[in-house]
């Protein structure tokens, strides 16, 4: 920068505006824990449904006759059960 006098005034001559921060990021929302099928077999059909391990797979073709029946192979099986995997903490149960 340098100052040009001209009697009365001084004139001041400056480079470029400052280039202004840029915006921070938005804080992203909090994360919601999602009750896990620890232990389980998710639904191959329905995700809302948690079968024991012992199934192989939940639900689809032939659940009830899987080792553990309907009730723990079976989308609908685990649905009328109406255990929640959040309170039960095992399969099969619902998420």
């Amino acid at each position: 920068m340098h100052s040009v006098s001209t009697g009365a005034c001084t004139i001041r001559e400056t480079g470029p505006a400052p280039t202004p921060e840029p915006t921070p990021a938005p804080t992203p929302p909090p994360t919601v824990e999602v009750p896990m099928c620890d232990g389980g077999i998710v639904g191959i059909q329905a995700s809302d449904v948690c079968c024991s391990a012992s199934c192989g797979s939940c639900g689809g073709s032939g659940c009830t006759g899987r080792d553990g029946g309907a009730n723990a192979c079976c989308g609908g099986g685990v649905r009328a059960s109406d255990r929640f995997c959040s309170v039960t903490g095992e399969a099969p149960c619902l998420l």
